[in-house]
C-alpha cells in the first residue's frame, strides 16, 4: 500500500453534500460547522473537513487571520482542518452568521440559503467529510489551510463526474433515490482525494514537508515501504539498501522533507496506529504491540507514553470516553 493511501485509511472519511446556497452582492456570511451538526449522517466522527464548490460566480473565502483567497466557477474550495470562515463577495458587507439565513430540512432535502442584495449571483454547494482524529497525521500537518482544486481542468476522469455529482445534487436539491447518500459520500470522498494528488503536483520543488516528499521518487519509495510493512524491524542502512541510497543519503532526505530522521517517522507512526487500535480494537495491549512492530510491550508502552503523555491503558478509556 502506498502511503497516502494508508494515511487516509486511517482517517475513515465519509460524507457527503448538505448544502445549496445562491447569494447575491452584497453577502458575507460566517461559516462555522461542527462535527455535531452532522452525526445523524456520518455517525461518531471527531473531525469535519468543510468543501464549498463554486458552481456558478464568484466566492471569496477569508479565514479567521484575514487570508483570503478568491474562487471562480469550477473551482473547490477544501478546508482540511475546519476553521471559522466567510464567504463573501467584493462588494463590501457586513458578516452575518449563515444559520441566520438557512432554512434547514428533515425531508431528505438539502439545506438552502438564498441571500443577497440585487447584484452579481454566486452559487455554492457545500459538502463535508467526517473523519477521526487528525492528532498526529502527517497528511493534514502538511495540507494548508485552504486547498483549491479546479475540477473542470482536473486532468484525471474523475473530475468530469465529481462536477456532475455536486451539479446534479444541487439541482435536485434532495437525495431520495435509493444509493443517492451513498453515491454523495463517495463523491466526497473522491474530491478530497483528487483535490490532495492535484496539489501534490502543484507543489514548487523547493517546498518542503510530508506531501512534498510523495513527489521525490525516493522519499515516496520508503515512505510506502514503511507503510507496507509497518512491523518490520528496520534500521536506517537496512531501509536505504531497499531503495537504493546509503543511510546517510537516505537520513538527510528525510531530515530535509520531513524534519526528522526515519526511524522517528516510523516511530511516530507505528504509536499512530496503536493509539487507533487502542480506541477502536478490543484486543489486549501486548497484541496492539505486537501488530505495530514492538516485541516488548514493556518498550511500547515505554514509547507510547513518552509521545501521547499517558500509559496505552489510560489513552484506550479515556480517548473513548471523549
Amino acid at each position: 500500500m502506498d502511503a497516502l493511501s494508508d494515511v487516509l485509511r486511517m482517517i475513515r472519511l465519509t460524507g457527503g453534500i448538505f448544502l445549496d446556497a445562491e447569494m447575491t452582492e452584497p453577502f458575507c456570511l460566517q461559516s462555522a460547522v461542527s462535527v455535531d451538526s452532522f452525526a445523524s449522517l456520518i455517525g461518531p466522527a471527531s473531525h469535519l473537513v468543510l468543501f464549498h464548490y463554486v458552481a456558478d460566480g464568484e466566492l471569496i473565502i477569508t479565514l479567521d487571520d484575514s487570508s483570503s483567497e478568491t474562487f471562480h466557477r469550477g473551482e473547490v474550495a477544501i478546508l482540511p482542518r475546519n476553521p471559522p470562515h466567510t464567504l463573501s463577495g467584493r462588494e463590501p458587507s457586513a458578516p452575518i452568521s449563515a444559520l441566520d439565513v438557512t432554512s434547514f430540512n428533515n425531508d431528505g432535502n438539502l439545506d438552502v440559503i438564498r441571500y443577497g442584495g440585487s447584484g452579481n449571483k454566486t452559487k455554492v454547494v457545500c459538502g463535508f467529510l467526517g473523519g477521526d482524529s487528525i492528532s498526529g497525521n502527517p497528511l493534514f500537518a502538511s495540507l494548508p489551510a485552504v486547498v483549491k482544486f479546479d475540477v473542470l481542468q482536473s486532468g484525471s476522469g474523475a473530475g468530469s463526474w465529481i462536477r456532475a455529482c455536486l451539479e446534479f445534487a444541487a439541482e435536485k436539491k434532495a437525495v431520495k433515490n435509493p444509493g443517492d447518500t451513498a453515491v454523495l459520500a463517495r463523491m466526497a470522498e473522491l474530491l478530497f482525494v483528487e483535490a490532495i494528488r492535484d496539489h501534490i503536483q502543484s507543489l514548487d520543488e523547493s517546498e518542503t514537508g510530508w506531501l512534498a516528499g510523495l513527489r521525490d521518487p525516493m522519499m515516496n519509495r520508503a515512505l510506502s515501504i514503511i507503510h507496507a510493512r509497518v512491523t518490520e524491524q528496520w534500521t536506517t542502512t537496512k531501509l536505504g539498501a531497499e531503495i537504493g541510497l546509503s543511510r546517510a543519503a537516505l537520513a538527510d532526505r528525510f531530515t530535509r522533507f520531513l524534519g526528522e530522521p526515519p526511524m522517528q517517522y516510523l516511530t511516530k507512526w507505528r504509536l499512530y496506529l496503536a493509539a487507533d487500535k487502542l480506541i477502536n480494537d478490543r484486543k489486549p495491549i501486548a497484541a496492539i504491540a505486537h501488530e505495530v512492530g514492538y516485541d516488548s510491550e514493556a518498550a511500547f508502552s515505554r514509547a507510547f507514553k513518552r509521545v501521547y503523555g499517558v500509559a496505552p491503558s489510560r489513552w484506550g478509556k479515556a480517548t473513548a470516553g471523549k
